[in-house]
């Protein structure tokens, strides 16, 4: 079952990011139950620790600026292609396909070569800012991705199996 989408499944957050540069009160904006502004909702406070972790890099943010750089920060993920390097060193995602669960827009597969999950683990990602399915990438909160091949029941079988929750729903990306 597709479900209308009312965002780019391409780049799911760059219309909530023009949608809160645009109010005069982002915060307010960023309680709606629209899965992209829900997303960056809930990305918002990780971003925030991130940027104060001990000997982390960090933006220089402080908090009347933080909102700012974060949607840039958003912004860059959803926008910028991924070099060579960024490829290479990139966990192969096969047998995937893209969905909606609590809201967030998510990867659903398995895979191979991640850092930190078993081989051939079936796994949702973190949400997802950018999916490039014709050139083979995707771009998570936390990392790239490579992408195999297309396959739309996986969501089902993660769903049949306990893995997800019922209410998922598969979005494509194509649209």
């Amino acid at each position: 079952m597709t479900i209308p989408m009312s965002f780019n499944p391409r780049a799911p957050l760059l219309e909530a990011i023009a949608d809160l540069r645009a109010t005069l009160d982002p915060l307010a904006l960023l309680q709606a139950r629209t899965p992209p502004l829900a997303t960056l909702a809930l990305l918002l406070p990780d971003y925030r620790d991130r940027q104060f972790m001990p000997g982390r890099e960090r933006d220089h943010v402080s908090g009347d600026h933080l909102l700012d750089a974060f949607l840039d920060y958003i912004e860059r993920l959803s926008t910028e292609s991924p070099g060579e390097e960024d490829l290479r060193d990139a966990p192969l995602l096969e047998n995937w396909c893209a969905g909606l669960m609590d809201p967030f827009p998510r990867l659903f597969g398995r895979v191979t070569g991640h850092p930190r999950l078993r081989l051939n683990a079936r796994i949702f990602t973190s949400p997802y800012c950018q999916l490039c399915p014709e050139m083979g990438w995707a771009r998570t909160w936390s990392r790239f991705y490579q992408l195999g091949q297309y396959d739309r029941g996986v969501l089902d079988d993660l769903k049949r199996d306990g893995v997800i929750g019922p209410r998922s729903r598969i979005i494509e990306p194509w649209l």
